[in-house]
């Protein structure tokens, strides 16, 4: 089995690049997988790092599998970088 972080670097590589990234991690999030959601999030934020609507929605994924102190630096990050948006 592929380590998750190992397999997003693959699908980066392949041109998955983070618009797919953030719509699979997107699905998997309304489809309850939450841990999947995370790390397609992650590997998305490993390349667009200054992206608030990842950062927020990495927030609520980490929130949902009850990782509080993530989800927290996840939200005040977002916040950071999109100060003036009510969605982060």
């Amino acid at each position: 089995m592929i380590p998750g972080i190992v397999l997003l670097a693959l699908l980066a590589q392949a041109g998955a690049g983070v618009p797919n990234l953030a719509r699979e991690a997107h699905e998997d999030f309304g489809n309850g997988r939450y841990v999947a959601a995370r790390e397609k999030l992650k590997g998305a934020l490993a390349i667009s790092p200054e992206n608030p609507a990842l950062w927020s929605l990495l927030g609520l994924t980490d929130s949902k599998l009850n990782d509080l102190d993530e989800a927290i630096a996840s939200f005040r990050r977002a916040v950071k970088l999109a100060p003036d948006d009510a969605q982060s």
